[in-house]
C-alpha cells in the first residue's frame, strides 16, 4: 500500500478533531442543531488552519444518512464518499486555475439543478481570492437569491482580495493561528497512534517550527519521523528541521543576565559551529527576550506568551532576574542588531558585537544603561535588607560592597555614614527632614544590617512595607545626581520643558514632592513648566528613572541667576561693576505676588527669553493700547531698551 503522509492520514473528519478553532466549530455546531445553516460561508485565516478541512466535514454534517447531525458518523455512503472525494453533490473548486467569468457561469449553471443523492449541493471555492472581479460578479445573483438546496464554502487566506459584494453575503468565519501548547497535545496524541517515543522538548520544538499551522507541523513531524524512526530525541529535531534548541536560548539569556561576556560569545560560536544561520539564532533570541520582557511587566497574563505550561515556568523564574529597565535595553539592542544582520558582511562579528554590547551595560553611557546598572544595585540592595548581617571583611580587604560600589558610585545612593556626615544644604525646606525621618539609609559594610524602612514608612497610606523593600531609599541627594539625567530624559521629549527645567535645581524633598527652585528672573520658566501638562512630562521621568511616586513642585526663589561673564572694561562703553537699570513697575498691593499689573510682561518676558535663549535680539517695544487706555495708575512704566534696540 503507498505510504500515506501524516497530514493526509490525520485529517480531521469531525468538528472534535480540528485543533485550536472552537470558536468556528461551536458556532456550526449550533447552525446544523438549530438549522440555521447559512446558504453562504467565508472562511479566512493562514495556511495549515483548516478551512477547508472543516468545510469538509460541514458537508458531511449536513449531508449525512443520520443528520443533518453535528456529528456525522463516518460510515454511512454519503460520509464515505465525501472523505473519498467521490460525492458528486460536494464540489471542490480550485479557485486558482478555475476563477474565471466561464467558470463562475457554469457554477451558477449547474447549481440550479436538484442534487444527485444527497441532501445538498455543497459547494467548495479554495483559495476563493484568485476569482476574478468578472467571476465574483458572475456569482452575484445566485449567492444573492440561492437554490434552497446549495451552499456555498469559500476558503481563502487573503480575504481582503475578495470582493465586498461577495463577503457582504458571506457569514464570515476567521481560523487563528493554532497555539503551540494546543499543537504539542495534538501531535502527542497522533506519535502515540503511531508507536512513535518522542520526547516533550523535541515535540514542542516541532509546533514552534510550524508557526501555528497544523499541517506545517505535521509536515514537519512527517520529515522528523522518516530521520529518527521510532524513538526521536530533542537533537534529531534540532538536526533534520535546523531549529536552534531551547536550552540554547535560556544559556544566552542566563549569560546576560549575569554579565558574562564570555559566555554570550561561545553560545555564538556553538551556534556557528552547529551549522545554524545566525540570522534565524538573533531572531530566536529576540522572541525569549520578548517573552521574558512580558512575563516580567505582566506576570499575570496567560495569553500573551505561546508556550507550554512547562517553559512557562521556566520563562517566568529566569524573567525575575531581569528588571524591565534592563529587558527593555536587551530588547532594544538585540532587536538593532537583527536588522543589521541583513546587510552584514561578516555576520558573526555584527552579532557578536551586539550581544556583548547588551551584556555590558558599564560600557554604554546613554539613559538605558545607566537604569539597567540602576535596577542591578537596586535587586543587590533589596535582597542584602532582607538577608542576615554580613560579617566584617578582614583588614586589608575591600568587602564585596566596596568594589560594587566603586563600579557605580554615581548611580548608587549614599550609605547611611555617609548621609550623616554630609550637612544639608542652606536652602532645604523643612519637609527635607521628614522625607529623612522616613526611610532609613542603607548600613555601611561591616555594620549590622538595619531594617530598610521606618515604621513611619509603614504607616504612611500608600507606601506599603513591601514596596519600600523592594526598592532602593530615595532621598535629595540621589535626585540631585540624578538630575543632569532626569532634564536629558525630558528632553527627549519635549525640549522647551527641559530649557525651562535646567534652570532649576532640587533643593527639598518634601514627602514625594521634589521642591524644584528657580531663580528670581525665571519666573515665566517656572510658571511655563506648570502648565500644558509639563510637569506631568518630568513626573513620568521621576518615576521611570527613581520610582517611588515622586512629583514635582515649582517655586521661585530669592535669588537671581548668576551672572554671566563680563567683558573687559574698556571693550565696550558700559561699566562692568554697575548692573544694568531694573525696570521699574507699579504694584498693586492686592497683588501678593508682586507681579506687575502691566498687560505687556508677559509678552516681554516671552520676547526677553527668547533673546537670550535664541541669541535674539530685541529690536522694537509696542505698549498694548488696550493697557494704555486703563490708565497711568494701573500701567507699568516702560522697561529700558536695551543697548542697540
Amino acid at each position: 500500500m503507498a505510504y500515506v503522509s501524516l497530514y493526509r492520514k490525520w485529517r480531521p473528519q469531525t468538528f472534535a478533531d480540528i485543533v485550536g478553532q472552537d470558536h468556528v466549530t461551536g458556532t456550526l455546531v449550533n447552525a446544523i442543531r438549530t438549522g440555521q445553516v447559512h446558504h453562504a460561508m467565508l472562511f479566512t485565516g493562514t495556511r495549515g488552519t483548516g478551512k477547508t478541512s472543516t468545510a469538509r466535514v460541514l458537508a458531511k454534517a449536513l449531508n449525512c444518512e443520520h443528520g443533518p447531525t453535528p456529528e456525522p458518523d463516518n460510515t454511512c455512503e454519503q460520509c464515505r464518499s465525501i472523505t473519498n472525494g467521490t460525492n458528486l453533490d460536494v464540489v471542490e473548486i480550485d479557485a486558482a486555475s478555475h476563477g474565471s467569468v466561464d467558470d463562475a457561469r457554469d457554477l451558477r449553471e449547474k447549481a440550479s439543478y436538484a442534487p444527485a443523492a444527497a441532501r445538498y449541493k455543497v459547494y467548495i471555492v479554495d483559495e476563493a481570492h484568485m476569482v476574478t472581479t468578472q467571476g465574483f460578479n458572475a456569482m452575484l445573483k445566485v449567492l444573492e437569491e440561492p437554490p434552497e438546496h446549495v451552499r456555498f464554502v469559500f476558503c481563502t487566506t487573503e480575504p481582503h482580495k475578495v470582493i465586498e459584494a461577495i463577503r457582504s453575503r458571506c457569514q464570515r468565519h476567521d481560523f487563528r493561528r493554532i497555539r503551540t501548547a494546543a499543537l504539542v497535545e495534538d501531535f502527542a496524541r497522533i506519535c502515540e497512534a503511531e508507536g512513535v517515543d518522542i520526547e516533550p522538548a523535541a515535540l514542542e520544538l516541532v509546533a514552534r517550527a510550524a508557526d501555528g499551522s497544523h499541517r506545517d507541523g505535521l509536515s514537519r513531524l512527517d520529515q522528523v519521523l522518516t530521520y529518527a524512526g521510532p524513538k526521536v530525541t530533542l537533537a534529531d529535531v534540532a538536526q533534520v528541521l535546523g531549529a536552534l534548541p531551547a536550552e540554547l536560548r535560556f544559556d544566552l539569556a542566563e549569560a546576560l543576565a549575569a554579565h558574562r561576556v564570555a559566555d554570550v560569545l561561545a553560545s555564538v560560536e556553538r551556534v556557528v559551529d552547529a551549522g545554524h544561520d545566525l540570522h534565524q539564532f538573533a531572531r530566536e533570541a529576540l522572541e525569549h527576550l520578548r517573552d521574558l520582557y512580558v512575563l516580567r511587566v505582566a506576570p499575570e497574563s496567560t495569553t500573551l506568551v505561546d508556550v507550554t505550561a512547562e517553559t512557562r515556568e521556566r520563562l517566568g523564574a529566569q524573567a525575575e532576574r531581569f528588571g524591565p529597565g534592563e529587558l527593555g535595553r536587551l530588547v532594544r539592542i538585540v532587536g538593532e542588531t537583527y536588522l543589521d544582520l541583513r546587510t552584514a558582511t561578516d555576520q558573526r562579528l555584527v552579532l557578536e558585537i551586539g550581544l556583548a554590547k547588551a551584556a555590558l551595560p558599564e560600557a554604554s553611557l546613554d539613559a538605558d544603561a545607566l537604569l539597567t546598572r540602576i535596577e542591578r544595585l537596586e535587586r543587590r540592595l533589596s535582597i542584602g535588607t532582607t538577608e542576615t548581617p554580613v560579617p566584617a571583611a578582614p583588614a586589608g580587604r575591600p568587602t564585596p560592597a566596596a568594589e560594587a560600589g566603586e563600579e557605580a558610585a554615581a548611580a548608587t545612593p549614599p550609605k547611611g555614614a555617609a548621609a550623616a556626615k554630609a550637612p544639608a544644604p542652606a536652602t532645604a525646606r523643612a519637609g527635607t527632614g521628614a522625607a529623612a525621618a522616613r526611610v532609613k539609609a542603607v548600613p555601611a559594610a561591616g555594620a549590622p544590617a538595619a531594617k530598610a524602612v521606618a515604621p513611619a514608612a509603614q504607616e504612611e497610606p500608600g507606601w506599603g512595607p513591601a514596596e519600600a523593600a523592594a526598592n532602593v531609599p530615595v532621598d535629595l541627594d540621589l535626585v540631585r545626581r540624578s538630575w543632569p539625567l532626569v532634564v536629558e530624559r525630558v528632553q527627549a521629549a519635549s525640549r522647551v520643558t527641559a530649557s525651562f527645567l535646567g534652570n532649576g535645581q532640587p533643593v527639598a524633598l518634601e514627602g514625594r514632592q521634589v521642591v524644584v527652585e528657580l531663580p528670581r528672573d525665571k519666573r515665566f520658566e517656572a510658571e511655563a513648566l506648570t502648565k500644558d501638562g509639563r510637569n506631568q512630562q518630568v513626573d513620568a521621568v521621576l518615576e521611570a528613572m527613581l520610582g517611588g511616586g515622586l512629583q514635582i513642585r515649582v517655586v521661585v526663589g530669592d535669588q537671581p541667576a548668576a551672572a554671566e561673564p563680563q567683558e573687559e572694561p574698556g571693550s565696550s562703553g558700559a561699566d562692568p561693576a554697575e548692573p544694568p537699570p531694573a525696570a521699574e513697575f507699579e504694584v498693586d498691593p492686592a497683588n501678593d505676588e508682586g507681579r506687575p499689573l502691566d498687560a505687556d510682561a508677559d509678552a516681554r518676558a516671552v520676547a526677553d527669553w527668547a533673546a537670550k535663549e535664541l541669541g535674539g535680539q530685541v529690536i522694537e517695544e509696542r505698549p498694548n493700547q488696550g493697557a494704555a487706555r486703563r490708565g497711568a495708575g494701573s500701567r507699568a512704566r516702560g522697561r529700558p531698551r536695551r543697548p542697540g534696540s
